[in-house]
């Protein structure tokens, strides 16, 4: 047997620590980010705009961090996700989201600034790039396991 044979049978004998999968889930929604931020500008985002990411970022990662966590979506083990992980994973994104746009919302109506954190049009974008990419994952990730 080979040693990519031999370390891939390996790898699908134990499970993804649970901080893997959390680590995994703050990646992707990082590129989700990024991804959509390009999208949104026609991937000519201008130096302004990346300024304004560049201030929500952290946090967008603390509120993504905060929602997983709550939501426990890394405590399942992938190679048996089902339904329940996937609805688990939209409703936590769905919240993070959700409370996204309402910080957006109260900055401006409470005078905090004079502009949104993100535009309401990357954080749609990046809610649709965040649920497809996290379900996607674990299932690729169960696929993997049952072949």
């Amino acid at each position: 047997m080979s040693l990519f044979a031999r370390s891939f049978h390996a790898l699908r004998q134990r499970f993804a620590p649970r901080w893997l999968v959390l680590v995994l889930d703050l990646g992707l929604v990082t590129c989700a980010l990024l991804a959509a931020t390009l999208l949104r500008f026609d991937f000519r985002v201008p130096h302004h705009e990346w300024m304004v990411i560049l201030d929500f970022f952290p946090v967008f990662l603390g509120l993504r961090f905060f929602t997983f966590r709550v939501m426990r979506t890394h405590a399942g083990i992938i190679r048996h996700t089902g339904s329940a992980d996937a609805l688990r994973v939209f409703w936590s994104v769905t919240l993070g989201s959700v409370a996204f746009a309402a910080l957006n919302f109260f900055t401006i109506q409470l005078g905090w600034t004079s502009t949104y954190w993100a535009p309401f049009s990357v954080l749609a974008i990046e809610w649709l790039g965040s649920v497809v990419c996290l379900i996607a994952m674990r299932l690729m990730v169960k696929w993997i396991y049952m072949s």
